[in-house]
Protein backbone atom coordinates (compact mmCIF):
# COMPACT_ATOMS: atom_id res chain seq x y z
CA UNK A 1 0.00 0.00 0.00
CA UNK A 2 1.45 3.34 -1.06
CA UNK A 3 1.60 5.97 1.69
CA UNK A 4 -0.28 9.15 0.86
CA UNK A 5 1.83 12.26 1.49
CA UNK A 6 0.10 15.60 2.19
CA UNK A 7 0.39 18.45 -0.28
CA UNK A 8 1.13 20.89 2.55
CA UNK A 9 2.18 20.17 6.14
CA UNK A 10 0.73 22.51 8.76
CA UNK A 11 3.32 23.39 11.40
CA UNK A 12 2.45 25.08 14.70
CA UNK A 13 5.31 27.15 16.11
CA UNK A 14 5.82 29.33 19.15
CA UNK A 15 8.37 32.12 19.72
CA UNK A 16 10.60 31.42 22.69
CA UNK A 17 13.08 34.13 23.51
CA UNK A 18 16.38 33.98 21.65
CA UNK A 19 16.08 30.22 21.21
CA UNK A 20 13.16 30.55 18.80
CA UNK A 21 12.75 33.89 17.04
CA UNK A 22 10.00 34.28 14.46
CA UNK A 23 10.04 37.15 11.97
CA UNK A 24 7.87 37.89 8.96
CA UNK A 25 9.56 38.71 5.66
CA UNK A 26 8.46 41.34 3.16
CA UNK A 27 6.65 38.59 1.22
CA UNK A 28 4.72 37.67 4.35
CA UNK A 29 6.59 34.40 5.01
CA UNK A 30 7.63 33.33 8.49
CA UNK A 31 11.38 33.12 9.03
CA UNK A 32 12.96 31.30 11.96
CA UNK A 33 16.23 31.96 13.74
CA UNK A 34 17.86 31.12 17.04
CA UNK A 35 18.96 27.66 18.12
CA UNK A 36 15.48 26.13 17.89
CA UNK A 37 14.77 28.02 14.67
CA UNK A 38 17.90 26.59 13.03
CA UNK A 39 16.90 23.06 14.01
CA UNK A 40 13.41 23.61 12.58
CA UNK A 41 14.81 24.95 9.28
CA UNK A 42 17.07 21.92 8.85
CA UNK A 43 14.25 19.50 9.77
CA UNK A 44 11.79 21.01 7.31
CA UNK A 45 14.37 20.95 4.50
CA UNK A 46 15.05 17.29 5.28
CA UNK A 47 11.37 16.33 5.18
CA UNK A 48 10.98 18.17 1.88
CA UNK A 49 7.31 19.26 1.99
CA UNK A 50 5.53 22.51 1.44
CA UNK A 51 4.56 24.10 4.72
CA UNK A 52 2.03 26.39 6.28
CA UNK A 53 2.87 27.95 9.63
CA UNK A 54 0.67 29.12 12.47
CA UNK A 55 1.14 30.48 15.98
CA UNK A 56 -1.32 29.65 18.80
CA UNK A 57 -3.31 32.68 19.87
CA UNK A 58 -2.71 32.03 23.57
CA UNK A 59 1.07 31.66 23.04
CA UNK A 60 1.15 28.52 25.17
CA UNK A 61 2.82 25.15 24.74
CA UNK A 62 -0.24 23.35 25.99
CA UNK A 63 -2.23 22.86 29.19
CA UNK A 64 -5.40 20.85 29.79
CA UNK A 65 -8.60 22.90 30.07
CA UNK A 66 -11.58 22.17 32.27
CA UNK A 67 -13.60 20.93 29.28
CA UNK A 68 -10.95 18.31 28.44
CA UNK A 69 -9.46 20.19 25.52
CA UNK A 70 -5.93 21.54 25.41
CA UNK A 71 -4.50 24.99 24.85
CA UNK A 72 -1.48 26.11 22.85
CA UNK A 73 0.51 23.93 20.49
CA UNK A 74 -0.91 20.71 21.90
CA UNK A 75 -4.46 21.98 21.42
CA UNK A 76 -3.83 22.83 17.77
CA UNK A 77 -2.73 19.25 17.09
CA UNK A 78 -5.64 17.87 19.12
CA UNK A 79 -8.11 19.88 16.98
CA UNK A 80 -6.37 18.78 13.73
CA UNK A 81 -5.35 22.38 13.04
CA UNK A 82 -1.68 21.34 12.78
CA UNK A 83 0.30 18.29 11.70
CA UNK A 84 3.50 19.18 13.55
CA UNK A 85 4.29 21.30 16.59
CA UNK A 86 7.74 22.56 17.43
CA UNK A 87 9.38 25.05 19.77
CA UNK A 88 11.01 23.73 22.93
CA UNK A 89 8.10 21.34 23.48
CA UNK A 90 8.64 19.14 26.54
CA UNK A 91 7.58 15.49 26.56
CA UNK A 92 5.08 14.74 29.33
CA UNK A 93 2.88 11.76 30.04
CA UNK A 94 -0.27 13.89 29.98
CA UNK A 95 0.50 15.36 26.57
CA UNK A 96 1.39 11.97 25.10
CA UNK A 97 -2.26 10.92 25.53
CA UNK A 98 -3.27 13.64 23.07
CA UNK A 99 -0.35 13.99 20.66
CA UNK A 100 2.48 11.85 19.37
CA UNK A 101 6.14 12.58 20.05
CA UNK A 102 9.17 12.10 17.87
CA UNK A 103 12.45 10.89 19.29
CA UNK A 104 13.87 13.49 21.70
CA UNK A 105 16.45 15.79 20.13
CA UNK A 106 17.58 17.47 23.37
CA UNK A 107 16.85 17.55 27.08
CA UNK A 108 16.28 20.53 29.32
CA UNK A 109 17.23 21.08 32.95
CA UNK A 110 15.26 23.55 35.01
CA UNK A 111 17.41 25.58 37.37
CA UNK A 112 17.53 29.13 38.71
CA UNK A 113 19.79 32.16 38.53
CA UNK A 114 20.38 35.02 40.95
CA UNK A 115 22.62 38.00 41.40
CA UNK A 116 26.20 37.11 42.30
CA UNK A 117 26.55 37.45 46.09
CA UNK A 118 28.51 40.47 47.37
CA UNK A 119 32.10 40.35 48.54
CA UNK A 120 32.61 38.99 52.01
CA UNK A 121 33.60 41.74 54.47
CA UNK A 122 35.15 40.77 57.77
CA UNK A 123 37.74 42.03 60.24
CA UNK A 124 39.21 38.51 60.22
CA UNK A 125 40.08 38.37 56.54
CA UNK A 126 43.75 37.85 57.40
CA UNK A 127 42.78 34.45 58.85
CA UNK A 128 41.09 33.22 55.66
CA UNK A 129 44.22 31.87 53.87
CA UNK A 130 44.29 28.90 56.27
CA UNK A 131 41.37 26.99 57.75
CA UNK A 132 40.96 26.46 61.50
CA UNK A 133 42.70 23.03 61.69
CA UNK A 134 45.72 24.49 59.86
CA UNK A 135 45.97 27.41 62.30
CA UNK A 136 45.73 25.02 65.24
CA UNK A 137 48.42 22.73 63.81
CA UNK A 138 50.65 25.74 63.12
CA UNK A 139 50.31 26.96 66.73
CA UNK A 140 51.00 23.51 68.17
CA UNK A 141 54.05 23.16 65.90
CA UNK A 142 55.30 26.53 67.14
CA UNK A 143 54.92 25.44 70.78
CA UNK A 144 56.57 22.06 70.12
CA UNK A 145 59.56 23.59 68.32
CA UNK A 146 59.97 26.20 71.06
CA UNK A 147 60.03 23.43 73.67
CA UNK A 148 62.59 21.35 71.76
CA UNK A 149 64.88 24.32 71.22
CA UNK A 150 64.63 25.24 74.90
CA UNK A 151 65.56 21.69 75.88
CA UNK A 152 68.53 21.65 73.47
CA UNK A 153 69.92 24.92 74.77
CA UNK A 154 69.21 26.58 78.08
CA UNK A 155 66.46 24.44 79.50
CA UNK A 156 62.80 25.21 79.93
CA UNK A 157 63.52 28.71 81.19
CA UNK A 158 64.18 29.91 77.62
CA UNK A 159 60.85 28.57 76.28
CA UNK A 160 59.27 32.02 75.99
CA UNK A 161 62.33 33.49 74.30
CA UNK A 162 62.43 30.70 71.71
CA UNK A 163 58.69 30.99 71.11
CA UNK A 164 58.94 34.67 70.17
CA UNK A 165 62.07 34.04 68.05
CA UNK A 166 60.27 31.39 66.04
CA UNK A 167 57.18 33.57 65.78
CA UNK A 168 59.40 36.38 64.49
CA UNK A 169 60.65 34.08 61.72
CA UNK A 170 57.05 33.64 60.55
CA UNK A 171 56.82 37.38 59.97
CA UNK A 172 60.12 37.36 58.04
CA UNK A 173 62.41 38.43 60.86
CA UNK A 174 65.93 37.03 61.23
CA UNK A 175 66.56 34.32 63.84
CA UNK A 176 69.78 34.52 65.87
CA UNK A 177 71.00 31.04 66.80
CA UNK A 178 73.42 32.49 69.41
CA UNK A 179 76.08 29.86 68.74
CA UNK A 180 73.95 26.90 69.73
CA UNK A 181 74.87 23.24 69.42
CA UNK A 182 74.86 21.35 66.12
CA UNK A 183 71.50 19.67 66.82
CA UNK A 184 70.08 23.04 67.89
CA UNK A 185 71.22 24.73 64.66
CA UNK A 186 69.95 21.82 62.54
CA UNK A 187 66.53 22.11 64.18
CA UNK A 188 66.51 25.86 63.53
CA UNK A 189 67.43 25.25 59.88
CA UNK A 190 64.52 22.86 59.38
CA UNK A 191 62.21 25.34 61.10
CA UNK A 192 63.35 28.17 58.82
CA UNK A 193 62.64 26.03 55.75
CA UNK A 194 59.20 25.20 57.14
CA UNK A 195 58.54 28.87 57.99
CA UNK A 196 59.58 29.96 54.49
CA UNK A 197 57.06 27.64 52.83
CA UNK A 198 54.30 28.65 55.25
CA UNK A 199 54.95 32.37 54.74
CA UNK A 200 54.94 32.05 50.93
CA UNK A 201 51.72 30.01 51.01
CA UNK A 202 50.02 32.51 53.31
CA UNK A 203 51.20 35.58 51.36
CA UNK A 204 50.16 34.24 47.96
CA UNK A 205 46.74 33.15 49.20
CA UNK A 206 46.11 36.46 50.96
CA UNK A 207 47.13 38.33 47.81
CA UNK A 208 44.65 36.28 45.77
CA UNK A 209 41.89 37.29 48.20
CA UNK A 210 42.81 40.95 47.74
CA UNK A 211 42.81 40.62 43.95
CA UNK A 212 39.59 38.60 43.85
CA UNK A 213 37.74 38.91 47.17
CA UNK A 214 35.77 36.02 48.61
CA UNK A 215 32.02 36.04 48.02
CA UNK A 216 29.24 35.48 50.50
CA UNK A 217 27.68 32.03 50.31
CA UNK A 218 24.82 32.15 47.75
CA UNK A 219 21.55 30.25 47.72
CA UNK A 220 22.75 27.10 45.95
CA UNK A 221 19.77 24.74 45.60
CA UNK A 222 15.98 24.61 45.66
CA UNK A 223 15.90 23.53 49.30
CA UNK A 224 17.83 26.66 50.33
CA UNK A 225 15.72 28.73 47.93
CA UNK A 226 12.53 27.47 49.58
CA UNK A 227 13.81 28.41 53.05
CA UNK A 228 14.92 31.84 51.82
CA UNK A 229 11.54 32.61 50.22
CA UNK A 230 9.67 31.36 53.30
CA UNK A 231 11.70 33.83 55.35
CA UNK A 232 9.87 36.64 53.54
CA UNK A 233 12.85 38.62 52.25
CA UNK A 234 13.27 36.96 48.86
CA UNK A 235 11.26 36.62 45.65
CA UNK A 236 11.42 33.75 43.17
CA UNK A 237 9.71 33.80 39.77
CA UNK A 238 8.75 30.55 38.03
CA UNK A 239 7.13 29.69 34.71
CA UNK A 240 3.64 28.18 34.74
CA UNK A 241 5.05 24.81 33.73
CA UNK A 242 7.59 24.70 36.58
CA UNK A 243 5.02 26.06 39.06
CA UNK A 244 2.74 23.08 38.40
CA UNK A 245 5.73 20.81 39.07
CA UNK A 246 6.30 22.52 42.43
CA UNK A 247 2.68 22.22 43.51
CA UNK A 248 2.48 18.54 42.56
CA UNK A 249 5.82 17.58 44.05
CA UNK A 250 6.11 15.01 46.86
CA UNK A 251 8.75 17.14 48.60
CA UNK A 252 7.44 19.48 51.27
CA UNK A 253 9.92 22.29 50.65
CA UNK A 254 8.99 22.40 46.94
CA UNK A 255 5.26 22.41 47.68
CA UNK A 256 5.67 25.27 50.18
CA UNK A 257 7.73 27.18 47.64
CA UNK A 258 5.06 26.61 44.97
CA UNK A 259 2.28 27.81 47.27
CA UNK A 260 4.12 31.05 48.01
CA UNK A 261 4.89 31.62 44.31
CA UNK A 262 1.27 30.90 43.38
CA UNK A 263 -0.25 33.13 46.07
CA UNK A 264 2.00 36.05 45.10
CA UNK A 265 1.60 35.39 41.35
CA UNK A 266 5.35 35.39 40.78
CA UNK A 267 5.12 34.16 37.19
CA UNK A 268 8.19 34.55 34.99
CA UNK A 269 7.70 36.14 31.59
CA UNK A 270 10.49 34.50 29.58
CA UNK A 271 9.46 36.30 26.38
CA UNK A 272 10.55 39.61 27.94
CA UNK A 273 14.08 38.38 28.72
CA UNK A 274 17.20 39.71 27.04
CA UNK A 275 20.93 39.52 27.65
CA UNK A 276 20.65 42.90 29.41
CA UNK A 277 17.90 41.85 31.82
CA UNK A 278 18.66 43.15 35.33
CA UNK A 279 18.51 40.57 38.12
CA UNK A 280 18.00 42.47 41.36
CA UNK A 281 19.36 41.47 44.78
CA UNK A 282 17.25 38.93 46.69
CA UNK A 283 15.53 37.91 43.45
CA UNK A 284 15.64 34.49 41.80
CA UNK A 285 14.56 33.56 38.31
CA UNK A 286 13.79 29.90 37.62
CA UNK A 287 14.12 28.89 33.99
CA UNK A 288 15.56 26.15 31.83
CA UNK A 289 19.31 25.92 31.58
CA UNK A 290 19.58 26.24 27.80
CA UNK A 291 17.63 29.49 27.82
CA UNK A 292 19.74 30.80 30.70
CA UNK A 293 22.94 29.98 28.80
CA UNK A 294 21.57 31.60 25.66
CA UNK A 295 20.82 34.89 27.42
CA UNK A 296 23.21 35.09 30.36
CA UNK A 297 25.99 32.60 29.63
CA UNK A 298 28.68 35.29 29.35
CA UNK A 299 27.65 37.46 32.29
CA UNK A 300 29.84 37.33 35.39
CA UNK A 301 27.42 39.20 37.64
CA UNK A 302 25.02 36.25 37.89
CA UNK A 303 25.13 33.02 39.85
CA UNK A 304 23.92 29.84 38.11
CA UNK A 305 22.67 27.12 40.43
CA UNK A 306 23.87 23.59 39.70
CA UNK A 307 20.71 22.12 41.22
CA UNK A 308 17.91 20.85 38.96
CA UNK A 309 14.22 21.10 39.66
CA UNK A 310 13.46 18.56 36.94
CA UNK A 311 14.81 17.24 33.67
CA UNK A 312 12.64 16.65 30.62
CA UNK A 313 13.16 15.75 26.97
CA UNK A 314 12.36 18.00 24.02
CA UNK A 315 10.77 16.62 20.87
CA UNK A 316 8.57 17.38 17.87
CA UNK A 317 4.88 16.93 18.57
CA UNK A 318 2.80 15.47 15.77
CA UNK A 319 -0.74 14.56 14.89
CA UNK A 320 -1.12 10.79 15.24
CA UNK A 321 -2.22 10.64 11.60
CA UNK A 322 1.01 12.29 10.43
CA UNK A 323 2.51 10.28 7.59
CA UNK A 324 6.25 10.62 8.05
CA UNK A 325 7.15 9.85 11.65
CA UNK A 326 9.92 7.41 10.73
CA UNK A 327 11.57 9.97 8.41
CA UNK A 328 11.36 12.60 11.15
CA UNK A 329 12.95 10.20 13.65
CA UNK A 330 15.72 9.41 11.18
CA UNK A 331 16.52 13.11 10.96
CA UNK A 332 16.57 13.47 14.77
CA UNK A 333 18.87 10.47 15.15
CA UNK A 334 21.33 12.04 12.72
CA UNK A 335 21.42 15.49 14.32
CA UNK A 336 21.71 13.90 17.77
CA UNK A 337 24.73 11.84 16.72
CA UNK A 338 26.29 14.90 15.07
CA UNK A 339 25.70 17.10 18.14
CA UNK A 340 24.02 19.74 15.96
CA UNK A 341 21.94 21.28 18.75
CA UNK A 342 25.01 21.72 20.95
CA UNK A 343 26.88 23.34 18.05
CA UNK A 344 24.10 25.87 17.44
CA UNK A 345 23.92 26.64 21.17
CA UNK A 346 27.69 27.10 21.33
CA UNK A 347 27.69 29.38 18.27
CA UNK A 348 24.98 31.51 19.85
CA UNK A 349 26.93 31.77 23.12
CA UNK A 350 30.13 32.75 21.29
CA UNK A 351 28.35 35.52 19.37
CA UNK A 352 26.97 36.85 22.63
CA UNK A 353 30.41 36.52 24.25
CA UNK A 354 32.18 38.62 21.61
CA UNK A 355 29.39 41.17 21.70
CA UNK A 356 29.68 41.61 25.46
CA UNK A 357 33.50 41.41 25.33
CA UNK A 358 33.72 44.55 23.21
CA UNK A 359 31.44 46.34 25.65
CA UNK A 360 33.36 45.14 28.72
CA UNK A 361 36.73 46.20 27.23
CA UNK A 362 35.43 49.72 26.79
CA UNK A 363 34.02 49.90 30.33
CA UNK A 364 36.86 48.07 32.11
CA UNK A 365 38.75 50.34 34.52
CA UNK A 366 41.42 49.68 37.10
CA UNK A 367 40.46 50.43 40.69
CA UNK A 368 42.94 50.78 43.57
CA UNK A 369 42.59 48.87 46.83
CA UNK A 370 40.16 50.58 49.18
CA UNK A 371 40.08 50.79 52.96
CA UNK A 372 37.38 48.09 52.96
CA UNK A 373 39.81 45.70 51.28
CA UNK A 374 42.42 46.24 54.02
CA UNK A 375 40.18 46.70 57.05
CA UNK A 376 41.27 43.41 58.63
CA UNK A 377 44.95 44.36 58.38
CA UNK A 378 44.33 47.78 59.93
CA UNK A 379 42.25 46.15 62.65
CA UNK A 380 45.09 43.74 63.44
CA UNK A 381 47.55 46.64 63.63
CA UNK A 382 45.30 48.64 65.96
CA UNK A 383 44.73 45.62 68.21
CA UNK A 384 48.48 44.96 68.36
CA UNK A 385 49.32 48.58 69.18
CA UNK A 386 46.57 48.70 71.82
CA UNK A 387 47.82 45.50 73.43
CA UNK A 388 51.40 46.79 73.42
CA UNK A 389 50.28 50.05 75.02
CA UNK A 390 48.40 48.17 77.75
CA UNK A 391 51.46 46.04 78.50
CA UNK A 392 53.61 49.17 78.54
CA UNK A 393 51.31 50.79 81.14
CA UNK A 394 51.31 47.57 83.16
CA UNK A 395 55.11 47.55 83.22
CA UNK A 396 55.20 51.15 84.45
CA UNK A 397 52.69 50.42 87.20
CA UNK A 398 54.53 47.24 88.16
CA UNK A 399 57.93 48.96 88.32
CA UNK A 400 56.55 51.69 90.57
CA UNK A 401 54.81 49.14 92.77
CA UNK A 402 58.03 47.14 93.16
CA UNK A 403 60.11 50.27 93.91
CA UNK A 404 57.70 51.20 96.69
Amino acid sequence: MTMKYPQKVKVAVLPFGDLMRINTSVEGKMEFSGVEGEILNVALNFLGFQYGFMIPEDLQWGRPEKDGNWSGLVGMIQRDEADLAFSYLSMTEERSKVIGYSKPYMFEEHTFISQMPPNRKSTLTFLYPFDLPTWICLFLTLVLMSTLLAMFKNGIRSLGINFFKLFASLVKQAVNTDGGSRKYNMLVAFWLLFAHVIVLSYSSTLLSFLIKPLKEVPVRNFNELSRAVQGGNYQANFTNFSLSFLLNSNMDHLVKLGEIVSSNKWIANTSALSSETVIKPKFFLALNKNLAKSYFGTRNDLFFSEDRLFTSYLAFGYNKRFCCVSKLNTFISRISQAGLYGKYLHDRSMKLFFKTLKRSIKSNTETPLSFDDLISEFTLLIVGLSLSFVIFLAEIVYSRFVSV
